[in-house]
């Protein structure tokens, strides 16, 4: 039955169907109402209009509740810095200082030898009167000096210096001297190398 056609007349318990002003057809109400209520439009309930949150299944097998935002993301372009390989290469460290060297001769009541004295260059020991291969990095040189005086068999002076120094390019070979008058002490290559940083201890 069309109804959007058709004049639709309630009396009491009965309808009376009317199109273009002629009585068409006369129905119980209880006939013609569930029709009507049948026709009207659904409303979408509180269930239809909010849609549950996924859950999603983490690979740890606890399940967590994500909901649907939309995050947006801003990428930032990051310049790939090139990798500076170390330089290696080695060179001859001679340590030519003589027991002469490094005897303290300026003391009024007397000449002083060490008791210990120790040359290390980039952390190795270097053996007195011998040449000896020091690998360098970036051209790094690290030298240091440690000496002991003992007075009837007691410590009575002790301490150290510790240099740096940049070589040359062409630079192969170092050869290390002593002297207590000397302004930093140990001289390399007859006072050709300056070093870059100097430290007492």
């Amino acid at each position: 039955m069309n109804t959007m056609k058709k004049l639709l007349v309630l009396t009491g318990s009965m309808v009376i169907i009317c199109h273009a002003g002629q009585i068409v057809d006369v129905v119980s109400s209880s006939k013609i109402v569930p029709q009507i209520q049948e026709e009207k439009p659904k409303v979408n309930t509180l269930a239809d209009v909010v849609k549950p949150a996924k859950v999603v299944q983490k690979k740890e097998g606890i399940a967590s509740v994500v909901k649907e935002i939309s995050v947006p993301h801003k990428l930032i372009a990051v310049p790939n810095e090139p990798v500076k390989n170390p330089i290696e290469r080695t060179v001859l460290v001679s340590n030519e200082i003589t027991k002469d060297m490094i005897t303290y001769k300026k003391h009024w009541t007397g000449n002083y030898t060490p008791s210990k004295f120790i040359l290390m260059v980039n952390g190795q020991e270097l053996k007195q009167e011998a040449a000896t291969p020091i690998k360098v990095t970036d051209d790094k040189l690290c030298v240091n000096f440690e000496y002991e005086f003992k007075v009837l068999g007691k410590v009575h002076r002790a301490g150290g210096r510790k240099f740096e120094y940049i070589l040359p390019k062409d630079i192969e070979k170092v050869c290390s001297t002593f002297s207590w008058d000397a302004p930093a002490n140990l001289v390399l290559n007859k006072g050709g190398l300056v070093a870059s940083s100097d430290t007492s201890y």
